[in-house]
């Protein structure tokens, strides 16, 4: 879920490649929120925040810790990005996980960008396939 629209064309352009990229791997779908919540916690979804504060990891940690994810029977995981204000501390305190993308701070459509690179980043590297270096 993503706090707001994504308004830059090249950030467009390059979302809608690292989606298209992804899809034979995984399904992907990004939706546009006026506010983040987690008012219903679903079974089987993990809820991660991206959120400068939270725990940074490497490319290759982040793939182990999405294999790991995965094979915890884990059906769905929900990546939250906040918008101009980051993501609320209510919302932060019943995520399952945060982590952050980077020490500097991102307009939250970077920072979905970033978010789709590491995922397939991840998913190559996990697959052991050509991308990572």
């Amino acid at each position: 879920m993503v706090e707001g629209k994504v308004r830059s064309g090249f950030l467009r352009d390059g979302i809608a490649e690292y989606t298209k990229r992804l899809t034979p791997y995984l399904r992907v779908r990004l939706s546009e929120v006026r506010r983040l919540s987690l008012d219903r916690k679903k079974e089987g979804r993990l809820y991660v925040c991206m959120d400068r504060r939270g725990r940074a990891v490497d490319s290759v940690s982040f793939a182990d810790w999405l294999v790991s994810s995965a094979n915890t029977g884990v059906k769905e995981i929900v990546f939250l990005v906040g918008g101009i204000y980051g993501i609320p501390d209510e919302i932060l305190s019943v995520a399952d996980e945060v982590f952050s993308l980077s020490n500097m701070t991102f307009t939250h459509e970077f920072a979905v960008l970033i978010l789709l690179e590491q995922l397939y980043r991840a998913v190559k590297i996990s697959r052991k396939e050509p991308y990572h270096y």
